[in-house]
């Protein structure tokens, strides 16, 4: 349900005053903001961001209309532990798991992922889809796990400004991270849970210049209240705001939020489907206070507990989504790298092009392979190591220039093996004269056959129903040799109609499909089988012609081909052959020859007269004969 919310309330009148609550601000972002908008009023003030975001939400709700779901955007974090000096796991230097299991949390609560405390069945939950990971990749380059221990040499910090200091010394670049940072408040700030620093719209057209806010963006927590309790019990906890939804929080502030009661008796948080509240609202109550709605205490932008809370509104994504389109520093943060570990150098073969499967007619082949560019260097040199069986292994220095995520084709010196079946090595060595820092995946390997013969190849376009067609090669002795297509059913002699789309072998429709065999030299029968009986050349109701050619490897020359028959067609060939095709009819014929005995001409060795093709004399003496 929706609930309009159309008043504009001034600058001037929205509360920045803490709200404290059994001893605790459960947020001072207004507050900071406040502070920060003070010494920099170059900024402009929340309600001139708030005109700008507005229209920025128009146009992202009109560039999206009717998608159902937005690219998942991936949030690389770092988390600044500022201690003492305390060992970790003390005091405010917490252990690594209570840590990890913030961004548990903020992944469950963002994601609204099902069997999670993040999950709801609120008809305007959303989910963000916005997920959170630790960095692995420092502003260095060195390898991280994203946690930042600093020892900052203070107890507590006292004051907003001691934090501010504490952050322009301890950040990482915001384009490339998400700060957070986990400190351990005092004095004037005692109490205090966390605050987020908001979006910044410097840069943008109409808008003033920000100034000083890049070295200090990003979100800052209790070192009590981060974390789950329920995720990583061996922490430190608050004992009321230890689920995590503290940086739940805080980072929808980040990502634009304002708080759901609008910082003001029945004020407007910008978003119409949460309903109206005249203040934050703490533990877990049910209650109407404004609109004649019942509060969403449950929302993250609440005051509510931990537990209490579990709801972003599709309006509150729409509001974030559209801060990470336009924000500066957000906006960079999807395509940070910096969740994905340090590769500089890191090539490999990802693909032997050939030899495959059967190598016909030759025991020389010459070998292709795909090299890969696994790494974020530029490859401008290579060793590429192959061999047969694993025996004498050869060296290709390969040089060029090759960009991460790319690939190239590389065709090796041509090698020579003995018939039967082999296999093929490559790998890669040395990427740039350096360390592969990936060795695992710098080779394949690839089994294929020798064979003495001659190459052929058949391709068939089918028509709609390319379930149909069965083919296959028989020598003369009526012997397949070679087959294909749909072998579920039993097509031969054709025109059955038992055959099924989903039967073993079946071809696919309108499609082309290419069949390599390896034929002995001599002569055969090329037949071609339809199930239903019309052929492959369209028909009844279908307009794609079919066809199938047989071309002979080694001149390209055609064995056979056609496109319209009924239940099947031969077409008799030779290959590797002087035989003479395609005779013709011929019928038994005497011949006169020096000695006893009779003989016939006949056609290409099964002593069969069926007028077809090949022409050979046999001889048959009377003895024969008898």
């Amino acid at each position: 349900m929706a609930f309009a919310q159309t008043k504009q309330l001034p600058q001037s009148k929205i509360i920045h005053k803490s709200i404290e609550h059994n001893g605790h601000i459960r947020c001072a972002t207004m507050e900071a903001d406040s502070i920060l908008r003070s010494q920099h009023p170059e900024l402009g003030t929340l309600e001139q961001q708030e005109v700008w975001l507005q229209q920025k939400i128009k146009e992202h709700k009109a560039a999206h209309k009717g998608e159902q779901k937005l690219p998942i955007l991936t949030i690389p974090v770092v988390v600044h532990v500022i201690h003492n000096g305390d060992a970790v796991g003390s005091g405010e230097n917490i252990l690594d798991g209570q840590v990890l299991s913030q961004i548990q949390v903020l992944n469950e609560d963002y994601r609204k992922i099902l069997g999670t405390p993040g999950y709801n069945t609120n008809p305007v939950g959303a989910d963000v889809e916005i997920e959170f990971c630790m960095a692995v990749v420092d502003p260095s380059g060195n390898p991280t796990d994203g946690i930042d221990r600093v020892n900052y040499g203070t107890a507590s910090f006292g004051t907003n400004a001691a934090v501010e200091t504490m952050k322009t010394t301890t950040i990482w670049d915001p384009t490339q991270y998400m700060n957070m940072w986990s400190v351990r408040f005092g004095g004037g700030m005692s109490g205090t849970l966390g605050y987020a620093q908001f979006p910044d719209n410097s840069g943008l057209a109409g808008m003033p210049t920000s100034g000083g806010a890049a070295n200090t963006d990003g979100v800052v927590s209790t070192f009590d209240a981060f974390g789950s309790i329920n995720i990583f019990p061996g922490g430190t906890y608050n004992p009321t705001y230890n689920l995590g939804r503290t940086m739940t929080h805080e980072v929808g502030h980040w990502l634009g939020l304002r708080h759901i009661w609008g910082d003001s008796n029945c004020g407007d948080d910008f978003c119409a489907d949460t309903p109206e509240s005249t203040t934050s609202n703490f533990g877990c109550p049910t209650q109407t206070t404004c609109d004649g709605q019942l509060d969403m205490v449950e929302n993250y932008m609440d005051y509510t507990d931990d537990a209490c809370m579990n709801i972003f509104t599709e309006d509150q994504k729409t509001r974030i989504r559209t801060v990470m389109n336009i924000s500066p520093r957000r906006m960079e943060l999807p395509n940070s790298n910096k969740c994905s570990a340090p590769n500089p150098d890191d090539a490999g073969i990802s693909t032997i092009v050939s030899p495959t499967g059967t190598v016909c007619g030759s025991t020389t082949f010459t070998p292709e392979v795909v090299l890969s560019n696994y790494g974020n260097n530029d490859i401008t040199a290579v060793d590429i190591v192959y061999d047969i069986d694993g025996v004498g292994s050869l060296t290709f220095n390969w040089t060029g220039t090759l960009t991460p995520s790319s690939t190239t084709t590389v065709t090796l010196p041509s090698m020579t093996t003995t018939p039967g079946t082999h296999t093929f090595n490559a790998s890669t060595s040395t990427p740039n004269g350096n360390t592969d820092t990936n060795a695992g995946n710098d080779g394949t390997s690839t089994s294929f056959t020798i064979m003495s013969g001659n190459g052929a190849t058949l391709v068939i376009n089918t028509d709609c129903w390319g379930y149909e067609t069965y083919w296959e090669i028989q020598d003369g002795s009526s012997t397949v040799v070679a087959s294909g297509g749909n072998t579920g059913t039993t097509i031969p002699p054709g025109g059955g109609q038992t055959a099924g789309t989903g039967d073993a072998g079946a071809y696919g429709d309108e499609m082309m499909v290419t069949e390599n065999v390896c034929l002995s030299s001599g002569c055969y029968d090329f037949i071609i089988y339809d199930d239903w009986g019309d052929g492959i050349a369209g028909g009844g109701g279908c307009t794609t012609v079919g066809d199938y050619t047989l071309t002979d490897d080694s001149d390209g020359s055609t064995l056979a081909s056609g496109s319209s028959f009924t239940t099947s067609e031969t077409t008799n060939f030779c290959i590797g052959s002087s035989c003479t095709t395609d005779a013709g009819t011929m019928g038994t014929t005497a011949l006169t020859l020096c000695g006893t005995g009779s003989q016939t001409a006949t056609h290409n060795g099964d002593n069969v007269d069926d007028g077809n093709d090949v022409l050979e004399f046999v001889f048959m003496t009377t003895l024969e004969r008898l």
